[in-house]
């Protein structure tokens, strides 16, 4: 039932995506700077959430999936252009804010930004790894790492 409601959400967000290409207003005017999503949705590591960015409107969306339907849970601001979202834990959340350079870290359970790492131009993506947890952010820039008040935060 969760892989249901997962290929629901993402069939959605693919959907969502391709009517968001450039546009062209009456007036040829409107052009739509969107930036293409990275891992857009997450799971979180007790199934009983899944997070959802939502890019046009720079939040995270929040749903409760225990039941096998999507219950929305609530919305938190975070960055502009936020394209990928990773559990660290099932209750806090990483949101990669590609134009803000930033990372919000939210709490999924009190449905808050608790902390927000800035990061070099243009992060695309993080990944936990290593025997001591590291966050890795690819960027536009070489790899280097810098220590932050969460886990060492590599980019």
């Amino acid at each position: 039932m969760i892989v249901r409601v997962v290929l629901v959400c993402l069939c959605l967000a693919v959907f969502a995506g391709a009517t968001g290409a450039a546009t062209t207003g009456v007036d040829g005017s409107f052009v739509n700077f969107e930036t293409a999503p990275v891992h857009p949705l997450a799971l979180s590591p007790d199934n009983s959430r899944l997070a959802v960015c939502n890019l046009a409107d720079g939040r995270l969306e929040v749903f409760d999936i225990t039941t096998g339907n999507l219950v929305p849970l609530g919305s938190v601001p975070v960055g502009i252009d936020p394209v990928s979202v990773r559990f660290r834990d099932a209750t806090e959340a990483w949101v990669v804010n590609h134009i803000s350079d930033s990372i919000s870290v939210v709490d999924v359970v009190a449905l808050r930004v608790i902390a927000t790492i800035d990061t070099l131009d243009t992060p695309e993506d993080v990944v936990f790894a290593g025997s001591t947890l590291r966050a890795f952010v690819p960027a536009r820039f070489p790899m280097r790492c810098k220590s932050s008040i969460l886990p060492r935060v590599c980019w």
